[in-house]
């Protein structure tokens, strides 16, 4: 029934199946498995509209989704960077795009200057990233890097001096840095694809491994040391940026024990050992101090004292005082911006809130930090050195929603719990604070650092309208405060509310800080 006849001068005569084109390891991957002949001496595959210069296609918009999905990455150039040509003019306050188009990844950074990436001093690869992604290479980190930057920090157009860029020349040490760094910049950066969600947690798998390997084996010493605290920092943010697709894509555990531990055993438990003999080291130092004190609300470590902050800027400041560096806007993004008064207040706020129930000792500490905050003078000890005046209005109004969330918080816990309604202190507070939140997450490059006020004034919303506002609010912080805190931060609030409407008194603080430790959220 099948049989092949061929025509002859006799009639059809059986004849042979023509011979089925093998498959070939030349051209594009589509073409491969189609069996079909690629146009390879062209610039452009005609069959898979692809470039014949990589093993992968792109398949074209209108296809489905599962079929792209489907084509699978081999050794090649996944990652294509445009720069502009006329770096001369240069528009920095361009954002970066990036075209998603299936495994192809192109990053458009209109903001970078050449001499920014000219800086740099060469560098490889290791061997044991490339066996994950083989068509990574020094100059693709770079570039993805600088797009990480410019979606995770506020108001960046100098690169030269950022916690990344110093980073970088010393990224090659060893290979769980780069694992951790190529998994952060890819779940913040790639496009929101099976594929790159499965890249990304391959690369967080092995920089956990190695991260486990260096504090087990290591020394106590700086230059071992370096390379564990900045990856254990990396895989901290990705950790804000991964989402639910990440735990359908394989990821089904939790690594927060990770950051808890191991964070304050690099920077804490073996500061009398090693000392802050870069910047870069000064940088991830206070990187440290600042995720320590957003996420203490939300993540409690008991094993932290009161005067845990207080110590940790006294040691940062007598770092940056033997290498000679002031304390600046540009050298103390965090610390130096806030002012370590209110920096501090913030974590013993957050501290003595899980100090439940309070003795007197704490209670006389919380109406200090109270009596604090009846002024707004607290706000004033950041440094504004080195930023225009767009900027410092920016900052300005940043420091004034987080001190309304600091007085709406501190009343609360006063008062021993959350009311609905609220008093008509804590109202006041938490309306101001909302309209500045607004206004502050509209703008172009939001700072996540806004996550911890934001989240806070919505323990206060009061009906509906005021959890739908928030809710948006939170959704305008996603690029740079991570997917995974956003969605658990808009289910924390939901729940407060809940409870409060629900409750015929007052919420207990016990409760509220269980309802908030209960989320997991990373700040």
């Amino acid at each position: 029934m099948f049989a092949s006849f061929a025509l002859s001068p006799d009639g059809l005569m059986y004849a042979a199946p023509p011979p089925r084109l093998a498959r070939s390891h030349d051209g594009c991957l589509p073409c491969r498995r189609k069996r079909k002949k690629c146009d390879k001496t062209k610039p452009r595959c005609l069959r898979c509209m692809n470039s014949t210069n990589r093993d992968t296609c792109v398949w074209p918009q209108k296809k489905d989704d599962d079929r792209r999905d489907s084509v699978e990455p081999t050794p090649a150039g996944l990652v294509e960077i445009f720069d502009d040509e006329n770096r001369d003019h240069v528009d920095h306050t361009a954002p970066c795009a990036a075209i998603e188009s299936a495994n192809d990844w192109i990053v458009r950074l209109p903001s970078i200057q050449r001499n920014d990436l000219d800086a740099l001093s060469p560098w490889q690869l290791p061997e044991a990233v490339l066996r994950v992604s083989p068509d990574l290479s020094a100059t693709k980190v770079t570039q993805i890097t600088l797009a990480l930057q410019r979606k995770m920090l506020c108001h960046e157009s100098e690169f030269d001096g950022s916690i990344f860029m110093l980073g970088l020349p010393g990224s090659n040490a060893h290979p769980g840095y780069i694992h951790a760094w190529t998994a952060c910049s890819m779940a913040a950066v790639a496009p929101r694809t099976a594929h790159w969600q499965r890249r990304a947690l391959m690369h967080h798998s092995q920089a956990c491994v190695e991260l486990r390997k260096g504090i087990r084996d290591s020394a106590d010493d700086d230059a071992s040391g370096e390379w564990m605290r900045a990856t254990v920092l990396m895989l901290y943010l990705f950790e804000k940026q991964r989402s639910r697709k990440f735990v359908e894509a394989g990821q089904s555990y939790d690594t927060a024990a990770i950051h808890l531990k191991a964070t304050h055993r690099l920077f804490d438990e073996r500061k009398g050992v090693y000392r802050l003999n870069t910047i870069h080291g000064c940088m991830l130092y206070e990187a440290y101090i600042a995720r320590t004190v957003d996420n203490y609300l939300f993540q409690p470590d008991s094993a932290l004292p009161l005067d845990y902050i207080t110590r940790s800027i006294d040691y940062h400041e007598e770092n940056l005082g033997k290498l000679g560096i002031p304390v600046e806007i540009m050298t103390t993004p965090w610390v130096g911006l806030w002012g370590r008064k209110f920096t501090d207040l913030v974590y013993r706020l957050s501290w003595i809130a899980h100090q439940i129930p309070l003795d007197q000792t704490n209670t006389e500490r919380l109406q200090a930090i109270a009596a604090q905050l009846s002024s707004r003078e607290l706000i004033i000890g950041g440094s504004a050195f080195g930023i225009d005046e767009a900027t410092l209005k920016y900052y300005t109004d940043a420091r004034l929603a987080y001190w309304h969330a600091c007085s709406f918080f501190a009343d609360a816990v006063l008062t021993e719990g959350l009311r609905f309604p609220v008093t008509v202190f804590q109202q006041h507070h938490v309306r101001a604070g909302m309209e500045l939140m607004n206004e502050l997450t509209l703008k172009d490059h939001i700072n996540s650092h806004l996550t911890w006020p934001l989240v806070v004034l919505g323990f206060g919303v009061e009906d509906v309208d005021q959890l739908e506002l928030h809710k948006s609010m939170m959704a305008r912080l996603g690029p740079s405060a991570g997917e995974e805190t956003v969605e658990k931060a808009n289910q924390m609030v939901q729940a407060v509310f809940e409870t409060k409407r629900a409750a015929h008194e007052a919420v207990s603080v016990a409760e509220w800080m269980r309802l908030i430790v209960s989320f997991n959220m990373y700040s």
